[in-house]
């Protein structure tokens, strides 16, 4: 029985010294951002990779589009 309870004393140890260092490891908390309905949807839209995706393959469809109609513009 004397091994147990070394064990858990070390255990016990072991917990002690690791709890301070977690707990003074969280982040602070944020601060509050207070947005407007507008003001949040705005974001979402600006910050979203599959909304950012489809915005560049627009832009780049249309200049295609402006570099095939250029091929039936006169030069003189």
């Amino acid at each position: 029985m004397n091994i147990v309870w070394t064990i858990r004393a070390a255990a016990l140890t072991a917990v002690a010294m690791l709890l301070p260092s977690a707990v003074g490891a969280q982040p602070e908390p944020q601060q509050k951002l207070e947005l407007t309905l507008d003001d949040a949807v705005r974001r979402a839209v600006e910050r979203n990779p599959d909304l950012a995706i489809v915005r560049l393959d627009t832009e780049a469809d249309a200049a295609r589009v402006g570099e095939a109609r250029g091929a039936y513009a006169p030069v003189f």
